[in-house]
């Protein structure tokens, strides 16, 4: 009887260690907002590879369309491209500590007229497993973006905001989730609209 207790106090101690967060990983996402003078959506196809236990490089196309309000004026639609570089270091075996430094690109057309747009981004955050099978994160973003004018020779803006990102993944298998990542104060001038990305991922 004490063999049998033991054994099952052991197996019920080794399900209840999480593993940390996956690195590398493929997903694909619909971007979704509203608000009252507009409606934005679009998607997100992104990926991330991790290596040497403490690295990790990701990247991500999005292409968006906002529709203005009542759906009748002030449409625009853009795309931009994300590149990033990160670190994460092991707080515990279920929680990563994370920051990156990227590279985003991109631009955005209104009518005949297109403003290109580039800048830099600071990222810092968590990632946690809080079950085998719910991961949580959660970011803090720091965006320096410079604007080229929609009108001819109308010169450039700077653009410097913080804002925050929160969501998570629900893993059916080991390899597969469904995630929900909600961003807070987006690109301020540009798509600051309250997003939601509803992701697919697959896990290596």
């Amino acid at each position: 009887m004490k063999k049998l207790i033991l054994a099952a106090a052991a197996m019920a101690l080794s399900t209840s260690a999480f593993a940390g967060p996956k690195w590398t990983y493929a997903d694909v996402g619909y971007l979704s907002a509203d608000s009252e003078d507009d409606d934005t959506d679009g998607y997100r196809v992104s990926g991330s590879y991790g290596f040497a236990e403490l690295w990790h490089v990701g990247a991500a196309y999005n292409d968006f369309e906002v529709e203005g309000g009542n759906g009748t004026s002030g449409g625009s639609d853009g795309d931009f491209l994300e590149l990033w570089a990160g670190v994460n270091p092991a707080l515990t075996d279920s929680t990563d500590f994370v920051f990156d430094i990227g590279y985003l690109d991109g631009s955005i057309e209104q009518g005949n007229a297109e403003a290109d747009f580039d800048g830099y981004v600071l990222r810092v955050g968590l990632r946690s497993y809080i079950t085998d099978n719910l991961e949580l994160h959660a970011f803090a973003n720091s965006r320096s973006i410079d604007v080229d004018s929609f009108s001819p020779g109308g010169g450039s803006s700077d653009f410097n905001d913080i804002g925050v990102n929160a969501g998570g993944q629900y893993f059916f298998t080991e390899n597969v989730s469904v995630g929900v990542d909600v961003i807070i104060n987006g690109i301020t001038g540009l798509f600051d609209d309250d997003i939601a990305n509803f992701t697919a991922r697959y896990s290596f």
